[in-house]
């Protein structure tokens, strides 16, 4: 029985070795894992915590990113370094939309969507005003919006009139008289020329406006002193101060091409001439007389073109040699020139002024009655009044010629 409890007694403790085994190694597991990496709730958490933050970090640079891309390409000056003053001008009337086009075909702006929407955002669309600025592409939105907000100009601006009837050579001085050019030199170099100007939309040498060849434009060209001579349109016109002779001769070819309308063409290719013809006609015309003789003395002209005869004006004459006078020499009318209509038939080679709208359609539309009635002179009166005395016969001619003549040369010793 003692060894049977000696027994009893020795499972028993072997019992609570185990259990204690046991714990030890539990303990022992727990240690393990935490060195070994086994997550903590408070670990868990931080280290969702670390995620949350570098997504948002990560957020933060992306819009950081996005943002300063779209300022850049949008927002931001087109050239921070360029602060050449751009002349712009917004017409009278323009739509938030057109101000947005032309700002963005001077390189004002990067984008004209991204503008619009922010004078929108801004509340400016409505305040926008027309007129002439001096901008430039390192300007921001900000100080584009400022300014044209306000309307302040700051472009100095002049005008000047050149009326019906000066050539080339009389808007020259007049320019360098005014004080719009200080030398007339490149302005009469471009006029001669044609370069550096941008040419017109339709051919003048063709009666419907369409293009010539190379070679019949040479032919129509070689020879003529002013290529520009007779399409510089009379009129008033705004330019700014100090522009350039190109700008101004533009300005006035562009008012050109407004006057010469769809219904001029039409009647030019009626009458089997050339846009030049009319001009060239018209430039003589306007020299000859006053408007309310105009058409008269275009049926006499045209009677002349019709017989393939001399038209023998004396403003052709004046252009060769320089000289405003009512009396000419022999040698003088006889100076050979292809402007000179003393000396070739029908029409000189180019026009002789730059002719008004009045004189442009007095070419177009001559005096019916003169035409059909065949006048085929006419003479000055009165060199004051401009009146004219129209003939049909050399005789009659000859002898409004006798009744006035000492009135032409009381007028030109006025001259010498």
């Amino acid at each position: 029985m003692a060894k049977d409890k000696d027994i009893e007694s020795t499972r028993e403790h072997t019992r609570i070795l185990s259990q204690s085994d046991i714990a030890k190694e539990r303990a022992h597991d727990s240690r393990m894992n935490r060195k070994s990496g086994g997550m903590s709730p408070l670990v868990g958490t931080l280290r969702a915590v670390m995620i949350t933050l570098i997504g948002l970090a990560l957020a933060v640079i992306i819009l950081l990113i996005t943002f300063f891309s779209l300022k850049h390409n949008y927002f931001d000056p087109v050239d921070r370094n360029d602060g050449t003053p751009v002349r712009v001008e917004i017409p009278s009337g323009s739509s938030l939309s057109t101000i947005a086009d032309i700002l963005y075909e001077h390189g004002i702006i990067r984008n004209t969507g991204v503008f619009k929407v922010y004078v929108d955002f801004n509340d400016m669309s409505s305040k926008m005003k027309a007129g002439t600025y001096d901008l430039s592409r390192d300007m921001t939105l900000d100080d584009v919006i400022g300014i044209l907000g306000t309307g302040t100009s700051n472009i100095s601006v002049t005008t000047f009139t050149a009326t019906e009837g000066m050539t080339i050579t009389d808007i020259a001085e007049m320019f360098v008289e005014t004080g719009i050019l200080d030398d007339s030199q490149d302005f009469l170099d471009i006029c001669e020329s044609g370069v550096g100007v941008d040419a017109l939309t339709f051919d003048v040498f063709t009666a419907d406006g369409q293009a010539t060849t190379d070679e019949a434009r040479e032919q129509y060209t070689t020879g003529v002193k002013y290529l520009l001579e007779g399409y510089l349109f009379p009129d008033t016109y705004e330019i700014f101060i100090n522009s350039a002779p190109e700008t101004i001769i533009n300005k006035m070819l562009n008012r050109f091409q407004d006057i010469y309308s769809a219904d001029y063409l039409a009647r030019t290719q009626e009458l089997g001439m050339t846009i030049n013809d009319v001009v060239t006609l018209a430039s003589i015309i306007e020299r000859e007389g006053k408007p309310q003789d105009f058409k008269k003395i275009s049926a006499v002209f045209h009677n002349r073109i019709k017989q393939d005869d001399k038209l023998q004006s004396c403003a052709t004459v004046q252009y060769v040699i320089g000289v405003k006078k009512y009396q000419f020499t022999s040698e003088e009318l006889a100076v050979v020139s292809p402007y000179n209509t003393y000396v070739v038939a029908g029409l000189p080679i180019a026009p002789i002024s730059n002719p008004g709208k009045q004189a442009i359609e007095a070419a177009l539309y001559p005096d019916e009655e003169y035409l059909s009635q065949g006048y085929y002179f006419f003479c000055s009166k009165d060199p004051e009044s401009g009146e004219l005395a129209f003939a049909k016969t050399y005789e009659e001619h000859q002898a409004n010629v006798a009744l006035y003549e000492s009135l032409w040369e009381a007028y030109d010793s006025k001259l010498e």
